[in-house]
């Protein structure tokens, strides 16, 4: 287990570890793979609109079942690494998180063994950001 730096402020710290992205858009899901050009595109996309963004505790709260009923709905984008991370004491083995028009912040929502359950990990931004501008190249 990876145990990332509680202080950390740095997004980029995660991201750099990324091993795969699944891409949900209405249900239908694409998976893009390191070393590919769409994922390059697409994680470079996410690292860009996460760039200042700070950690910080969440409130919020995923629960596994009404989650994957979300991903029905609407696009999402999934962050999968290939060991188990740790960050703010919560640990995690992906990231998903559900692109908006415009947001100040996000919850970043942990898979853990396989269940889309517990805390979120929130990201707070400075200014509004557009996240569905994320997958324009992808």
């Amino acid at each position: 287990m990876l145990i990332l730096n509680d202080d950390s402020r740095d997004i980029k710290s995660i991201l750099s570890k990324v091993q795969s992205i699944e891409i949900f858009k209405n249900g239908k899901t694409k998976k893009l793979q390191l070393k590919e050009q769409a994922f390059d595109l697409t994680l470079s996309a996410i690292i860009g609109k996460f760039e200042g963004a700070l950690i910080q505790p969440a409130f919020g709260v995923s629960l596994d079942n009404e989650t994957r009923e979300e991903l029905k709905r609407g696009e999402w984008i999934k962050l999968n690494f290939n060991s188990t991370l740790t960050l703010n004491e919560l640990p995690f083995e992906a990231l998903l998180f559900r692109l908006e028009n415009e947001c100040y912040g996000l919850n970043l929502i942990r898979e853990h063994q396989g269940k889309l359950n517990g805390r979120c990990i929130y990201l707070s931004f400075d200014n509004a950001i557009n996240l569905s501008e994320i997958l324009k190249n992808s």
